[in-house]
């Protein structure tokens, strides 16, 4: 009963979307990995993780060419951060042009995996949420000395995240 009123849940959020301004052009890109990121097994464990439901929406591969329109995944100073940067063309719609995911050098292993999941979201316009189990819900912990607490398990998208990159996807 409780996974029933948690999946209504997740299609009662989906109808937020509405509110997502449709001038907004999300074109398919692929990801670039900076070359400075020498262990890259987390963050492909990321993104299989993301196209594991593909057939849904379009799978994000991997390219070496910078000059694409891609998405670029680099070390930076913050646990997980997403920039975008888009611009508004003759047509009156935005089409983003530049998407940069930046994660902390200590984070590794399921944690880097649940951080890049989650950053990846976002630059398919996905927001934070309430719901117990969503990757959109995801924070990392801290020790109080600072140190990060490790995810004993990799992060899997749930059923909100499936449903809410599906309608973005169907309707952007």
């Amino acid at each position: 009963m409780m996974n029933l009123i948690l999946n209504l849940i997740s299609l009662i959020q989906v109808y937020t979307y509405n509110l997502i301004d449709t001038t907004i052009r999300i074109p398919e890109r692929p990801f670039y990995i900076s070359k400075k990121i020498e262990d890259k097994t987390d963050i492909y464990n990321a993104v299989d993780e993301y196209n594991r439901f593909s057939y849904f929406y379009p799978a994000l591969l991997e390219t070496n060419n910078k000059k694409l329109n891609h998405i670029r995944i680099q070390y930076g100073d913050l646990m997980g951060a997403t920039a975008i940067k888009a611009s508004l063309y003759s047509d009156d719609k935005f089409y983003i042009d530049d998407t940069v995911i930046s994660f902390n050098k200590r984070a590794t292993g399921n944690t880097l995996q649940c951080i890049i999941l989650h950053e990846i979201l976002h630059t398919q316009l996905i927001t934070h949420n309430n719901i117990a189990g969503s990757i959109m819900n995801y924070s990392v912990s801290i020790t109080h000395d600072g140190d990060i607490i490790q995810e004993a398990s990799p992060c899997k998208l749930n059923v909100d995240d499936i449903v809410n990159l599906i309608y973005v996807k169907n309707n952007l």
